[in-house]
């Protein structure tokens, strides 16, 4: 399975992304050896805490079994059901890794 998490910074059209609540998150779906891709259109750089960073959306929807979002966009409105802000981590190398998924 792999996680996606879209936009990381702390407020839309900002590209302050340092103290962000969702890096917290990210960093514990990686530790569970759950793949996590990052969509960031601010972030110049390739990877973000161990994990790929892409521009492209469209190819971030289609590789991602799961995503969350920082903050819903009417841009994800194509994978809602796939979108979540409620995720369990039990066990190790994403074992247990399930969502709740709802964009409400």
């Amino acid at each position: 399975m792999d996680a996606g998490v879209y936009n990381v910074t702390m407020k839309s059209n900002s590209n302050d992304f340092r103290a962000s609540s969702i890096q917290g998150v990210m960093k514990r779906v990686n530790v569970k050896g759950v793949p996590v891709v990052v969509y960031e259109p601010t972030l110049y750089a390739p990877e973000l805490f161990g994990s790929e960073v892409t521009h492209d959306l469209e190819v971030f929807k289609a590789g991602c079994d799961v995503i969350v979002p920082n903050r819903w966009s009417d841009e994800l409105a194509d994978v809602a059901a796939r979108c979540t802000r409620e995720i369990c981590l039990s066990g190790t190398r994403g074992e247990g890794f399930y969502c709740n998924s709802s964009h409400t």
